[in-house]
């Protein structure tokens, strides 16, 4: 299984920065665990949003 770490954005003004160095240490937080990343994805939403 191939890793993916993905970031996105609903109805939110937000940038996150760096998100290449932000993926990095996901994977190898979960890599020191012993365990094998696969697809993550990150959603920065409003509460309203994620309560539809």
């Amino acid at each position: 299984m191939q890793t993916e770490v993905n970031f996105f954005k609903e109805d939110v003004q937000f940038r996150l920065n760096d998100k290449d160095a932000i993926s990095s240490w996901v994977v190898g937080c979960i890599k020191k665990h012993r365990k094998k990343p696969g697809t993550l994805n990150f959603i920065f939403a409003l509460m309203s949003y994620c309560t539809q």
